[in-house]
């Protein structure tokens, strides 16, 4: 449905203009999510195995299944970068799949794109954090791997559209660990300490105030990012790009409502044991959680109204270097856009 907001849906093919394909137009979206998915996993239980006690100095059962949640969604990471990068190029060059020369993609002068060598080293990177969370038996070595795993989220904040402006870099860095460490280890506490009222009453506090410092720095980064791909405040409401926005900003203002009620309500009955407090409000936070994240993507598919040829903008952890066909057909080019 975003998508379909946005602008972002395939849409035939016109006349005179190079175009890549339905499989890349559709590929890239669903790639990009599942990018985002499984990064903000992995970062997710990484934290959650840092928030867990910890007994003689050991990592719990817990915890330890958390590290082993964290080299599955690890492998995702890496797979899903890698076939990413494969859809990028496609849309980038303007080349269906089957005409990609794949030799070529990290060194051809002719078939290859800038952010290829970028992508590619974080598909390698995300199956190392994916081996790390195999063997590591410590919390240190778990600490040491989140910020192996926030460190890796730089291809994607850096690359395409971010490239235009160094407040968009570093804003949409800011903007994708803090997001990752709050939905990540959210959903982590459900799937893994949920049953454990003991290991609530020690983990949910503590993810409270980690969870009020990603809330405000989410907040402020979206904010600075919006204002400069948009230009102006009518173009919040006169553009396709703008009303994504919004829905954004109201997921945003739904989450904080939720983790305002977290800490007022829910914390204080979790010390009490009481675990269905923190399952029934966190389970829909964390549905709105993954809605915010399919409104981010459909936004870095969609024209930021700011930006040179009306290219895309990211606004969250997809990094489509995407860009349209007109570059490859001689048309209107719109650098990097994407």
């Amino acid at each position: 449905m975003a998508l379909a907001l946005g602008g972002g849906l395939p849409r035939s093919q016109l006349a005179g203009l190079v175009d890549a394909g339905a499989l890349t137009a559709w590929g890239l979206p669903v790639s990009r999510l599942a990018v985002d998915m499984a990064a903000v996993g992995t970062i997710g239980m990484l934290i959650t195995t840092i928030l867990l006690p910890r007994a003689d100095g050991e990592l719990s059962v817990e915890a330890r299944r958390c590290l082993r949640t964290a080299s599955g969604l690890g492998l995702v990471w890496g797979v899903a970068t890698a076939v990413m990068l494969v859809f990028t190029w496609s849309d980038v060059t303007a080349l269906r799949i089957t005409d990609l020369p794949l030799s070529q993609v990290l060194a051809g002068p002719d078939g290859s794109f800038p952010d290829a060598t970028q992508y590619a080293s974080g598909a390698v990177l995300a199956i190392v954090i994916a081996a790390g969370a195999i063997i590591t038996r410590s919390v240190w070595g778990a600490a040491a791997l989140l910020v192996t795993a926030c460190y890796n989220l730089l291809p994607l904040t850096t690359t395409g559209h971010a490239q235009h402006s160094w407040i968009n870099a570093y804003a949409l860095t800011v903007h994708v660990v803090a997001l990752s460490l709050w939905v990540g280890g959210l959903a982590a506490l459900l799937i893994h300490a949920r049953r454990s009222p003991d290991l609530l009453a020690v983990a949910v506090p503590r993810f409270s105030n980690l969870a009020l410092i990603c809330f405000t720095a989410v907040g402020i980064s979206g904010v600075t990012m919006a204002w400069v791909n948009l230009g102006s405040f009518g173009k919040l409401f006169g553009s396709e790009y703008g009303w994504l926005v919004v829905g954004k900003a109201t997921a945003l203002a739904t989450l904080g409502f939720i983790g305002w009620s977290h800490r007022r309500r829910t914390v204080p009955a979790i010390r009490r044991r009481r675990r269905r407090a923190f399952f029934r409000l966190a389970a829909v936070e964390v549905l709105v959680m993954a809605a915010t994240i399919a409104l981010a993507v459909a936004l870095s598919r969609s024209a930021a109204p700011n930006t040179v040829g009306g290219g895309t903008s990211h606004v969250h952890a997809a990094a489509s270097t995407a860009g349209p066909a007109e570059a490859a057909a001689g048309q209107a080019a719109t650098v990097g856009a994407g």
